[in-house]
Formats: structure tokens, sequence, C-alpha cells
């Protein structure tokens, strides 16, 4: 048998000792039926367990039980039960040296293992073994009762990882299937509280269904529960509307073709001074013309009136030679088939989308349907008219909608709850709630106050549906309600842990998902608040993935961008004298690196183990018992 490549078998670790002969230095003792006496020669590397250790020298006991006794110097690192791997360096009359080869961090790991389960009783099955290493690698005691009480943990909290509850007891998190999941969503990067919310937003059309299945009444109370969650503000209609900036024309000799054409329809010289002038908003422009094309419609209508009128019976009857009539009258409103015509249609209609009016978003049988709807409150008469000719907010409509329930029939309201124009109009209000604009980041308290009320709502939500479906939290719906709320329960945690928080927003007509991780251990932060390291993770439409590592020293910046790819990488450079003029102009001195985007954030290493002290153990250890 080679000594040096054999593995010692399991049965080693549970061997009984008890009648092992009395210790000689120098000895190769036969213990089993089979095995061959044998002598050692210098050079010879031997693997096996160690049985006794005590002033210098050692007992080892082979795979095939056969026991070595040597002498044994300078080892403090070695145990008995220890399986380690030795050198014969001398062998004597009477004596045999060895030396002990240093043991690998996972041989000192299953050592410690192997003995932490023998002391404590416990079988060496793939859980408790899982156990023990995990406790070893996040230095944790490994005592009886601790590895009890993961092991209870882990069928407790069977979709759990072993890792994932020895981390969670190291860090003092609570225990819990809720937490555990979040955890490890943190830590595969599974976290986007901006995807949880969008996949909210996606079971809007499943929870209005729900909704408009029960009897009148209950429907009409649903709903009106429904809307109060949703938007728990004012119910007044008043909201001044923008009415856009000046549209720029294509040219002076483009401008100068549709003033001549608007001309021919009675244009006042204050309004074609306007238009020269540019002065005119989007609105007011778009106005004009849709006044003028009423014109232009009214005297082709006018013409071809005045012509069938000035035919003979006989004519009227042959559809052929009306037809040929009719073709030959010049129509005026061909005029307004101008390009720059529809580029200012699509101006406008770029407006009342950015405005967020009605008339950027739904038809005009759309609108009258609305309209009609909001007739039922005699209160809403002004608002419906609004709403008619596109001219109402979107906000004004959900509010006037939300007034109107306790007055409209039960079929008007269970039409309006499955009609795609209302799920737009809870979705689009709650899209735009469920995320910070630039200026809400920039005041904690606004943030903090973001979360309460998208928990409150997600809860209100969860309450009210489960009230009236037992079943509501066992469904799609019900079930991304509930991860939402967990998330922010699990990010109000790791904030007790170090300072970190969630940034959904959305700027410019985008949106994406910021998370902010600071460097600085919170107490060194309160004695020196101008210097600080953080770390901002952004997810981003267009750009990807995008770290940006943060320092700063007083008024000193240090900017270095991380970026996944080389297209999104050129985009940053081209454009990030935009971010240091203003930086500038706030009177801070940035210098800006960027690099490949490469390693993902490490949750637990780079954030959560900084409030433990970082002390390097030289030697695994355990307490079985205590």
């Amino acid at each position: 048998m080679d000594l040096s490549s054999k593995k010692i078998n399991n049965s080693i670790n549970q061997r009984n000792t008890a009648n092992q002969e009395k210790r000689a230095i120098g000895k190769m003792q036969h213990l089993g039926e089979r095995a061959t006496l044998r002598q050692l020669t210098e050079g010879q590397v031997i693997k096996g367990e160690v049985t006794d250790l005590r002033n210098s020298q050692v007992s080892i006991l082979l795979e095939d039980n056969t026991k070595v006794i040597g002498r044994l110097d300078n080892v403090n690192w070695l145990s008995i039960g220890d399986i380690g791997t030795f050198k014969v360096t001398s062998v004597e009359a009477g004596s045999i040296k060895l030396q002990a080869i240093p043991l690998s961090d996972s041989e000192m790991e299953n050592n410690t293992m192997f003995k932490a389960l023998e002391e404590a009783g416990l079988p060496h099955n793939s859980r408790n073994q899982s156990i023990v290493l995990s406790l070893i690698r996040n230095q944790l005691p490994i005592t009886k009762p601790s590895i009890l009480n993961i092991l209870k943990q882990s069928y407790d909290l069977k979709e759990a990882s072993i890792s994932t509850i020895v981390l969670l007891n190291k860090y003092n998190i609570p225990a819990t299937r809720e937490i555990a999941s979040q955890f490890e969503n943190y830590l595969s990067g599974g976290n986007s509280m901006s995807n949880d919310l969008n996949q909210c937003l996606d079971n809007i059309p499943s929870l209005l269904r729900e909704l408009a299945l029960f009897s009148d009444e209950e429907m009409t109370t649903n709903a009106k529960h429904f809307l109060e969650l949703i938007n728990p503000g004012s119910s007044t209609n008043n909201e001044e509307v923008s009415t856009g900036s000046a549209y720029e024309f294509s040219s002076n000799r483009i401008k100068n073709e549709i003033l001549s054409i608007l001309s021919d329809f009675d244009l006042t010289e204050e309004v074609s001074d306007a238009i020269r002038n540019n002065s005119l908003s989007i609105t007011e422009l778009n106005s004009i013309i849709q006044e003028c094309y009423n014109r232009a419609e009214a005297m082709d209508q006018r013409n071809q009136d005045e012509l069938l009128a000035s035919l003979t019976p006989e004519e009227l009857v042959n559809q052929t030679k009306v037809d040929a009539a009719l073709a030959e009258i010049p129509k005026i409103i061909e005029a307004f088939d101008h390009p720059e015509f529809q580029k200012i249609q699509d101006a406008f209609q770029e407006h009342l989308k950015n405005s967020q009016l009605t008339g950027g978003f739904f038809n005009e049988q759309i609108r009258e349907n609305l309209a009609n709807f909001l007739e039922q409150n005699p209160d809403n008469a002004s608002l419906a008219q609004q709403v008619r000719i596109g001219n109402a907010s979107l906000n004004e409509l959900i509010r006037g909608i939300q007034n109107t329930i306790p007055h409209a029939t039960s079929d008007s309201i269970q039409q309006l709850l499955v009609s795609d124009a209302f799920i737009f109009l809870v979705s689009n209000d709650l899209k735009k709630q469920w995320s910070l604009n630039p200026e809400d980041i920039k005041d904690k308290d606004k943030v903090g106050a973001f979360y309460q009320k998208v928990y409150n709502q997600m809860k209100g939500l969860s309450d009210m549906m489960e009230a009236i479906s037992p079943d509501f939290r066992e469904s799609p719906a019900g079930s991304q309600l509930t991860a939402a709320q967990n998330n922010i329960n699990f990010m109000q945690i790791l904030n007790g842990i170090f300072p970190y928080i969630q940034l959904p927003f959305h700027a410019n007509g985008f949106s994406g998902n910021g998370e902010l991780y600071v460097y600085t251990k919170k107490k060194e932060l309160m004695k020196n608040p101008h210097q600080i390291t953080v770390l901002l993770h952004l997810s981003l439409e267009h750009l990807g993935n995008l770290d940006i590592h943060i320092s700063k020293n007083g008024m000193i910046l240090e900017n270095k961008f991380f970026i996944e790819d080389d297209q999104s990488k050129r985009f940053i450079k081209k454009n990030i004298n935009l971010l240091s003029e203003k930086l500038n102009d706030l009177g801070y001195s940035v210098t800006n690196e960027f690099s490949k985007k490469e390693n993902k954030v490490d949750l637990v290493n780079d954030f959560i183990a900084q409030k433990e002290p970082t002390t390097a153990i030289k030697r695994y250890s355990f307490d079985i018992r205590a």
C-alpha cells in the first residue's frame, strides 16, 4: 500500500481507542488482523489520524490500522483527532522522527468539522457537514447549541441555503422565510425595487378584473376603496395646464409658407405677427391651425352644397356626373397637406403627453366615453368638457372618476374597471407615484416618505383584496405585492447594518433603478461627515449596469466609473463634461476615471462584514460543551 496516496477512511474518525496499548517511541504496531507490519524508510510520506500527542511524541493511526509512534517537534497547530500528512525524516534504532506537513485550509476545516460532529453525536451527513463548514468559514463559534440551532432552522427554512441561514445568524438578522428569500435575492442581484414595482403594475389588470366580478354594492364599495388607496390626495380638480413652449419652424421659408396658407382664413394681424415672431406656444399655434382647418372644411362643404344645388334633377340622379362635377371643385383643405402641419401636430401630441393631458393618450371616442361617465356626477360638467377636448390632466381625470363612483350606475362602473383606458390611468398614476424624480432624491425626508407611502399602498391593496378574496395572497398578484413589501422591510434591516438605499427613479422620459451603498462606517461618518466613500449602482435601460465609486474628501471628488460595454463607456466619456461642469459650479474639484465593469457588488464582504473587526484566524476552534 502507498501510504502517501490513500485517503483516510471515515471509520478512523469513529474509532474506539479505549484498548490502545501503552505508547512507545519508534514503534509500529499492528492493530488489524490483515495488516502487514512494515519498516518505514527515510523520506517516506504517510497519512493518518493523530490518536495521541504529548511531549513531542505522536501516535498516528494509518488507514490499514497500523499505528506509528514517533517523535514530532515544534508543531503547535496539530491536535488529537486531526488527520494529517507526515514525512519520515530519520529512522534509527528504536527511534522514528517525523515532520508534519502543514495542513491546507480545507484540511483544517475538515478536521474541525468531523471532530465537532463526533463530539456532538451528530451523523456525518451532508447537511450537518455543510452547517459546520459554514460556521467555520464565517468565523463563528462551533458549539453544539449553534449546530443544532442552524439544523433546526434549515428544516424550517427548506428553500434557504445553509450559508444564508448562518449569515443571518451571524449578523443578528431574523431568520424568517421572507427575510431569507430577500437576503438570497440581494446576494444574487435579483433585488431590484424597480423590477418588483413594475411586476406589481403588470398585475393591475387582474386586480381590476377581480373587483368587477362582485355584486353591485360590493363592486361600488371596493372600487371607491381602491381609488382611495392609490390616490389618497385632494379631490380638487383645478390644475393649471401648461400651453407648452413655442414651436420652432423648420426654416423661415417654411414659416412663411404656413403663414401664407393660414392667411386665407381671416387671421388677425396680431396672430400673424405672433407666428412671425415665434411667440405662440405649441398649444396656441395648434388651436389656430385647427380653427383654420375647420373653416377650410366648412368652405369646402359650402362649395359642394352650392354645386349640388346648381344641378338639375336629371343630373342629380346620375351619380357618375355628380362625382365628376364634385371632383372638379378645388379642395381648399388640401392646403393642409403641407408636411409642416404634420410636424406641428406631432409636436403638439408630444406636448400633451409630456404634460400628462388626456388628448395625448386617448382618442376622441375614448374621451367621449370617459366624459359620459364623469357626467353622472353633476359637479363634473366642466371637467367632462375638458376631457372631451383633451385638455384635462390625467390627475384631474382620475380624481374626477373617484368623485363619480358614488353617483355612477353599477354597469358603468363595471365597464370602467375592465376598460383599457382605466387600466392605463391607474397604472400610469402608480408608475409616477412608485418612482422618484431627481429633486426627490436630493431630500432624504422625501425618500423616506416615498417608501412609507409605497409600503402603505401595497399593504392596503393586499389587505383589501384578501378581505374580498381569501386566496389572494397565493395568487401571482398577491405574491408580487408581498414580495415588494418584503423588499422594503429587508432594505430597512440592511440600513440598520450599513447605510444603504434603493432609488427607483424616472427622469427625462426614462426610468431605472439605483442602489446607494456607503462604504464609510456610520461611526466614522458621524466623526467626519466631510470624508465619505460611496458606491452608486445604476441599472439603466440604454446604458446597462453602471457602478460609480465616489470618494469625497472635503471639496475634492474622485469618481471611478465601471461600465459594462465599450459603447456605453464612449457615450459617458463624451458627455462627462456636463457632470463635471455642474460639480465645478458647486465648488468641487473633480477627477473621473473609466474602467471595464467586471466584478459584481459583494454585499456581504464589501458592506455587511465591514461592521465586524477583521482579524485573521490562525486556527479553527470549537467548544462543543457550551
